[in-house]
């Protein structure tokens, strides 16, 4: 069944071949590792990217017209860090201190088991000025003495694997 998108013709897989089924793992692996990258991007080629997506299903691509962080921060800040939260379906894993684990579930990453592969962010408050930051964490962020994803763990990640317990003075 063949049907127009976007000006292209587009044919609906009902089947895969067997050597498509097989580069699954090859792709997944391929896009998490893109998705965890923390190098830098090339932007124009991302630009170009994200609108040819949207000319492909024949809409306008929407422009990210804020490149500086601190700026894009206070417009978040101003939105609400709640009602993003809210939006977001953020689920509060667990909490240390001023830091609390997140979990984001989208519902087009799954697992080879068929289950929704969350994002994860350390949520960091700092308590000299009430300011909220958010860093993404990678799933198998681990405490040295739990076997499931930590608060702790996600902290000891961020700092370079120094236990949070061993900070001497938070400021």
């Amino acid at each position: 069944m063949s049907r127009k998108v976007g000006g292209m013709s587009q044919t609906k897989v009902k089947k895969l071949t067997p050597e498509q089924a097989a580069l699954i793992p090859v792709y997944r692996e391929k896009w998490r590792a893109r998705s965890l990258s923390t190098g830098p991007i090339n932007r124009s080629q991302a630009a170009e990217t994200v609108k040819s997506a949207y000319a492909i299903i024949g809409k306008k691509a929407p422009e990210v017209k804020e490149q500086n962080a601190e700026i894009r921060r206070v417009l978040i800040q101003g939105i609400g860090y709640d009602r993003i939260c809210q939006e977001l379906a953020v689920t509060e894993l667990e909490s240390w201190q001023e830091y609390t684990l997140l979990s984001i579930e989208f519902d087009d990453d799954f697992d080879n088991q068929g289950n929704a592969k969350p994002v994860y962010l350390l949520k960091m408050s700092c308590p000299s000025t009430g300011h909220i930051h958010a860093l993404r964490v990678p799933p198998n962020v681990r405490s040295s003495s739990r076997a499931s994803l930590t608060a702790k763990g996600a902290i000891r990640w961020v700092n370079w694997d120094i236990d949070p317990d061993e900070f001497s003075v938070q400021t």
